[in-house]
């Protein structure tokens, strides 16, 4: 059997004491609020298949995902750094 590389490699660098405060941008908070906005306006929508809101509800949540991890990049780029 082979080895596989590890999927996180350790920090080179010493652990700050303080961790820095890492928050959303204005602007990742303006998308957030949209994608609530645009959840909020799907639901008035007359004669919706229970499908389509599940496909909706996932496409919110993929976009959620995305902005929490450009947070998540900033709080500690060695661990989710871009390949």
């Amino acid at each position: 059997m082979s080895k596989q590389a590890p999927l996180h490699r350790p920090s080179t660098q010493p652990p700050a004491s303080t961790p820095p405060k890492v928050a959303l941008s204005a602007d990742e908070r303006a998308a957030l609020d949209s994608l609530a906005a645009a959840w909020n306006q799907w639901l008035q929508i007359k004669r919706r298949a229970p499908q389509d809101d599940l496909e909706f509800q996932g496409a919110i949540h993929r976009a959620q995902g995305l902005i929490a991890l450009r947070v998540a990049r900033r709080a500690d780029p060695d661990v989710w750094r871009q390949p």
